[in-house]
């Protein structure tokens, strides 16, 4: 996949704005617009400010331009008087996600800061869009760094001070308006001293003079307050569904490892609310066999196993010791699944890639040093927590056995054969041809795992 600089968004936004506009629904885009609405920078994201009454007509018109573009919804997010979007799109050679924020009012802790109603009074058209005037954009990109951060950004720095110099009545009007006539008089001549650092030398008595001037308004801005806050705790609890796990499975030399390096990378920047994880085999809760006379191992990661390069080469264990071995791995599926792997997919609404699964016990037990008949393993796999996505790559075995040798010629084609087969018995596996090249098999990968996220996140 290529790397990008800009991310094309033309039809998307073209629609989102048409939409917007067929509807009569006010709003300007607050920053970051000269490339739009051809292009976005790749670290960028699009800041919108609307009515707040309208934000779930704009979720509706968002969800629908992104179909019209061909686009997936991956993650929504409706908070306090706010939507974010992240929205991505798979092509044949790249794979883009861009942020939407979209705010029905510019406010600190649910208590407003600026005039949403006089910022959009006051927008300008732009192209085939609409955005915020110089002031207003000015005001808000650095206030709104300074009042979270106490300090402002350097990019928003000289426009502030422009803003003042150049609008002095309007600079003075929105500072008043939003921090009182004392303190907005202080700012304003700061600005126009060159000295917009004050500012953030103020940062605790701007946050306190929001607060009060709140509290002045009286019982209706307190219950809107206490509502924006509970709006503010609900979307930080996810939905049970959120999250979404896949399995790469297939015999060694299918290239597991390496696809599932790639589809981590390519994935890595389209879940905004934390990175995907990738796991061997299983969860991981439980420790390994041979880590449990040695406490002080219990809670080494699966992952710092060396590389198995003679699978079978470990004498296989007895009937009952190999069902000892089979139910305290199938125990870390479904206590492991429980309380690491879903609360990780689900809290962090990101994705799980799991490099081999269950589905080895079955196809080829004696990796695990288990010989039991292979109905055993498979009637516990009811019980197994099973993924979203199963992947398997599939490849003849003689190409597999051109890559590696680390099992017989036979047992390569029992596996291909017996993975197949099972293979057709999942209703959430795909088959995917592990001779094309790798950078397809991550695009095909990419694009089950986008629309997966789409029907259970959105």
């Amino acid at each position: 996949m290529l790397e990008l600089s800009l991310i094309p968004l033309e039809k998307l936004l073209t629609s989102f704005f048409h939409h917007l506009e067929c509807d009569n629904i006010p709003y300007a885009v607050l920053r970051n617009y000269e490339e739009l609405p051809k292009s976005v920078r790749i670290d960028g994201d699009i800041d919108i400010l609307t009515d707040s009454e309208k934000l779930n007509d704009i979720a509706c018109l968002l969800k629908k331009a992104a179909k019209e573009a061909g686009c997936s919804v991956v993650q929504a997010f409706h908070g306090a008087g706010w939507l974010e979007y992240r929205i991505a799109k798979t092509e044949e050679n790249y794979l883009f996600a861009i942020q939407f924020h979209i705010h029905g009012e510019e406010a600190r802790l649910g208590m407003p800061i600026f005039d949403a109603e006089s910022i959009l009074a006051r927008r300008r058209k732009y192209k085939n869009f609409y955005i915020s005037n110089p002031v207003d954009e000015a005001m808000l990109s650095w206030f709104t760094r300074v009042l979270s951060h106490g300090k402002g950004k350097a990019a928003y720095r000289e426009p502030v001070v422009s803003a003042a110099r150049q609008h002095p009545d309007l600079a003075m009007n929105i500072l008043s308006q939003s921090f009182g006539e004392r303190l907005g008089k202080e700012l304003y001549e700061a600005f126009l001293n060159n000295n917009p650092e004050k500012s953030e030398h103020l940062y605790k008595t701007l946050n306190r003079t929001i607060v009060f001037q709140a509290i002045r308004k009286g019982p209706v801005q307190w219950r809107l307050i206490l509502k924006r806050v509970f709006e503010g705790i609900r979307w930080r609890i996810p939905p049970i569904s959120y999250g979404v796990t896949l399995a790469l499975v297939g015999p060694d030399g299918c290239g597991k490892s390496a696809v599932a390096y790639e589809v981590l990378e390519a994935l890595s920047h389209i879940y905004l609310t934390g990175p995907p994880k990738r796991l061997h085999l299983r969860p991981g809760l439980l420790p390994r066999l041979a880590d449990l006379p040695h406490p002080s191992r219990w809670f080494r990661s699966v992952e710092t196993s060396s590389p198995v390069t003679a699978p079978h080469s470990a004498v296989p264990s007895g009937i009952p010791a190999s069902l000892i071995r089979l139910l305290y791995y199938a125990a870390d599926y479904i206590i492991g699944y429980m309380l690491k792997i879903a609360p990780y997919a689900r809290w962090r609404r990101t994705l799980v890639i799991f490099e081999r699964y269950y589905y080895d016990f079955i196809v080829d037990p004696l990796r695990a040093r288990i010989k039991l008949p292979e109905w055993i393993a498979k009637s516990l796999l009811k019980f197994i927590p099973q993924p979203d996505i199963v992947i398997y790559l599939d490849a003849p075995p003689e190409v597999i056995l051109s890559r590696k040798q680390e099992v017989p010629a036979d047992e390569v084609k029992r596996q291909v054969h017996s993975y197949r087969a099972l293979m057709n018995e999942l209703s959430n596996a795909y088959i995917i041809d592990a001779t094309k090249p790798v950078s397809e098999i991550v695009r095909e990968i990419c694009r089950k795992v986008i629309e997966k996220t789409e029907a259970k996140n959105v």
